[in-house]
């Protein structure tokens, strides 16, 4: 028998009477039972409107609420032909030529557009139509709003459409470099085909539409056609598919909010043409619901293979804290919820899932999130001169530059900076010291696997013969030995590989060669840990900095208190994807000129490794206009600069991930996870009904009161927002 508590039968059962309808008479062993999802999430609940999106619990709704027009498969490979259709039914592509660019070099592999045929006899949930019109109402709006082309946008822009914006309008500096005869970025600006000049306040360098207009090529009641041309050189479709990109809400619902954004999840949200209605969240309770959309496209050929099936799914939401993952893990095993994801942003209790007896644990591989430690390379880069060694006021060369230097309290009263910094011998040297294996097997149990490098092992990309730093002594303690400026430090303790790890640690406690400036928080705390043990291995000790990651809860807002500067190195889990890894790639490492007048924070402040190198420049932006063949070569050559030269990280590991299901269900992959049409209800015979003798419609109401009471609204202190 499954395990209920006697409080939550009891509350059931009290709920189920005093609740104000009449019960259907029906024999409740034929009827589906809500299907209840476990969720904590990177936020609580967040926006869902593509103008302000921000990954969050909400996602939970938004993957079987809205649809968009072509959607990859679990396993894609990066093509886009291989998409499958979703509110499309087939497209053809209009390739750009491949032409030499002004940086030298030739372009491959462009898309100049779209010819898209939509999916006829579509309903959105409100009942009207999905046609070319709507089609281009809802890629307008997103144009129009992130470009702010009405110019109604408040002058406090949320930082959500800030960060959105800036994936549909490009820099005209970052692409001018890479000009072709055909592709000319610095036309784009002030003068695109449909949309206006990017205007939004807050950002004063010169923006082109990624998306240069939307044609209807076949205006029909349902369905129709629309031809989409793209002002970038060849990434366009995927920022139009369900992975990362547009979803298709109603225009009817939605048109009194063409200019203006929409945020949270009240009720009368996500209106789209998805299998699952949205009906409403409670952020009091942490309690939402869907129902089925019997009308959705694909009822029929779902239901006929015995998907699709389930009336109504809750979604509660737990505390993003420890305790709020061992409150998850003991509902799912408790049979209190049906489904849960085990991932970075929200783990499970592995060994409780793996031992009950009514749950079935699924691995799913590899986290696309793993964690590294970032080492300061600013030794390395021209800002290391400006900084430190002309002593340079960067007030007096960007007046503007008190954000957010004063906030975090790297700027002198002065208006120069000071600059902390590890040289390359000393990031190779940590590298070689760090115990790994005892990281993998002890510190984490084996529940991660020791990362790829640059690229995670399961991006496409990636290239096992490309060498990796490991735990090794030797290396580690020859590479401050050969060092021009360790060396000698070594030698002054009579240090050489001829020593012994007890008289390293020794010469680390007593005399060390260096003290390490570490910042961490509590989500990183083995982190932490190994790294003050490996670097008494190699002599040197280690001065902690705790942080609170509540004051630096995301990587593109906030108050940006983190001593990005002022240290040598920090834990965090950044995201890496199986596919489009490139545009991360660029964000982390890629550098600016300060002669370009691109200073950060506006982009060069994202780079975590603080590598503002040419080398790595040039092959980010090669990749962005190669065939795979050649973008492969470019990888293995940018993950060998980095794996084997320049050390900006040390690479530790990926999480291995899965969901738990209670035994009463099934669920497909097909899709990735939150689609809530991919499950059926297949009990055993250990349970066929939570209540006998009452329908799904008590079961609904009192279920959603009942988990009230399990303690989903915990008291949360963000330990793990830096992820």
């Amino acid at each position: 028998m499954r395990k209920y508590s006697k409080g939550l039968i009891l509350t059931l059962c009290l709920t189920s009477m005093l609740l104000p309808f009449i019960p259907r008479t029906v024999n409740a062993q034929d009827e589906i039972p809500i299907f209840v999802v476990g969720a904590c999430g990177a936020r609580p609940i967040a926006n869902w409107d593509p103008t302000c999106f921000v990954t969050s619990t909400g996602d939970y709704y938004m993957f079987s609420a809205i649809e968009a027009l072509f959607s990859p498969r679990d396993g894609w490979n990066g093509d886009y032909s291989e998409f499958d259709p979703v509110l499309a039914t087939s497209w053809e592509f209009e390739d750009r030529p491949d032409e030499m660019n002004m940086a030298g070099f030739m372009s491959y592999a462009g898309i100049k557009s779209m010819e898209i045929t939509l999916r006829p006899d579509v309903k959105f949930h409100d009942g009207s139509d999905w046609n070319a019109t709507v089609c281009k109402w809802n890629i307008d709006r997103v144009m129009r709003i992130t470009g702010n082309i009405s110019g109604i946008l408040p002058s406090s822009i949320p930082q959500s459409l800030i960060s959105v914006r800036t994936t549909w309008w490009l820099k005209v500096d970052d692409w001018a470099d890479y000009e072709t005869d055909g592709w000319n970025v610095t036309q784009f600006s002030g003068v695109p085909s449909t949309y206006a000049e990017f205007g939004a306040s807050g950002d004063y360098v010169s923006r082109f539409p990624r998306i240069a207009g939307v044609t209807i090529t076949d205006n029909i009641q349902s369905g129709g056609k629309v031809n989409i041309s793209f002002n970038d050189w060849r990434t366009g479709p995927g920022y139009l598919s369900g992975a990362v990109g547009l979803r298709m809400i109603s225009m009817e619902a939605y048109k009194a909010n063409e200019d203006t954004i929409m945020e949270g999840y009240e009720t009368g949200h996500l209106i789209g043409t998805g299998p699952y209605e949205f009906v409403g969240h409670n952020l009091g309770s942490g309690i939402g619901t869907m129902t089925r959309f019997d009308d959705w496209w694909n009822a029929t050929d779902s239901q006929a293979e015995g998907w699709h099936m389930i009336p109504y799914v809750a979604l509660a939401t737990f505390a993003h804290s420890e305790d709020g993952y061992q409150a998850r893990s003991t509902a799912i095993v408790a049979g209190e919820i049906d489904w849960a994801y085990d991932r970075a942003w929200e783990p499970l209790n592995y060994e409780d899932m793996i031992t009950a007896p009514d749950i079935r644990y699924i691995p799913m591989g590899l986290e696309n999130y793993g964690e590294n430690v970032i080492l300061n390379c600013i030794n390395e880069t021209f800002m290391k001169t400006y900084f430190d060694d002309f002593n340079i006021p960067m007030t007096s060369i960007y007046p503007g530059l008190q954000w957010p230097f004063k906030i975090s309290g790297i700027m002198n009263p002065d208006g120069t900076i000071n600059a902390q910094g590890v040289n390359r011998a000393f990031r190779k040297a940590i590298s070689y010291a760090f115990d790994y294996d005892t990281y993998v097997t002890v510190a984490f149990d084996d529940r991660v696997e020791r990362g790829g490098g640059l690229l995670p092992k399961n991006n496409v990309y990636y290239n096992s013969s490309i060498p990796l730093a490991y735990h090794d002594l030797d290396i580690a303690r020859q590479a401050l030995l050969d060092d021009l400026f360790w060396g000698p430090i070594c030698a002054d303790r009579n240090l050489d590989l001829s020593n012994s790890t007890p008289e390293w640690n020794y010469i680390a406690d007593n005399n060390p060669i260096y003290k390490m400036d570490y910042s961490y928080d509590d989500a990183h705390l083995e982190t932490k840990n190994l790294m003050t043990t490996s670097l008494r291995d190699i002599g040197c000790g280690i001065t902690l900095t705790k942080n609170d990651p509540d004051t630096y809860t995301s990587m593109t807002g906030g108050s940006w208190s983190f001593p990005w500067f002022t240290c040598d190195g920090f834990a965090i889990k950044w995201y890496y994807t199986r596919v489009n890894v490139l545009a991360y790639i660029q964000a982390y490492y890629k550098g600016n000129n300060l002669a370009d007048n691109q200073f950060f924070p506006y982009t060069g402040f994202m780079n975590m490794g603080f590598n503002y190198n040419t080398t790595c420049d040039e092959l980010i932006a090669q990749m962005w206009f190669q065939t795979s063949t050649a973008r492969q070569d470019s990888y293995n050559k940018l993950c060998d600069w980095a794996q084997n030269y320049q050390y900006p990280q040390i690479y530790l590991a990926n999480d291995l991930i899965g969901h738990a299901v209670d035994k009463n269900w099934d669920y497909s992959w097909y899709w990735g996870f939150m689609h809530y049409e991919l499950i059926k209800y297949a009990p055993s015979e250990r349970e066929k009904a939570l209540i006998p003798g009452y329908s799904v419609s008590i079961v609904l109401p009192a279920a959603l009161i009942a988990i009230l009471g399990i303690g989903y609204t915990i008291i949360r202190k963000k330990k793990h927002m830096l992820k």
